[in-house]
């Protein structure tokens, strides 16, 4: 039996990412929204960041992709949950990426 590391479903991605999208949403919580994400990446490591290899880009990644539509055009980011689920939703120990919930996103 497999187990899964993570506890953030596709739909609570979505939620914290339709909260994001919001123009009376905080800066505060904003940023909360983006450390929430970043701490279930497969990039991120505890307490300081020490990940070599191709698991050391994905944080920056999912942070500058999450920035730039924020700035850019923050109705943008809920349709970006594939992206997001991908990377920071459960995924099984020893794996760099989840598996999207698809019927959920599909049916958005």
């Amino acid at each position: 039996m497999s187990e899964n590391i993570n506890t953030m479903t596709t739909e609570q991605i979505y939620e914290l990412l339709i909260e994001a999208s919001k123009v009376e949403t905080s800066g505060f919580r904003k940023n909360k929204i983006q450390c929430l994400l970043g701490e279930q990446s497969a990039g991120f490591n505890g307490e300081y960041y020490e990940i070599e290899g191709c698991v050391a880009g994905i944080k920056p990644i999912l942070d500058k992709l999450y920035l730039d539509t924020l700035d850019n055009n923050p109705k943008l980011l809920p349709s970006l949950l594939p992206v997001f689920a991908i990377i920071s939703g459960e995924r099984e120990k020893e794996h760099i990426v989840a598996d999207a919930d698809w019927n959920f996103i599909n049916r958005l």
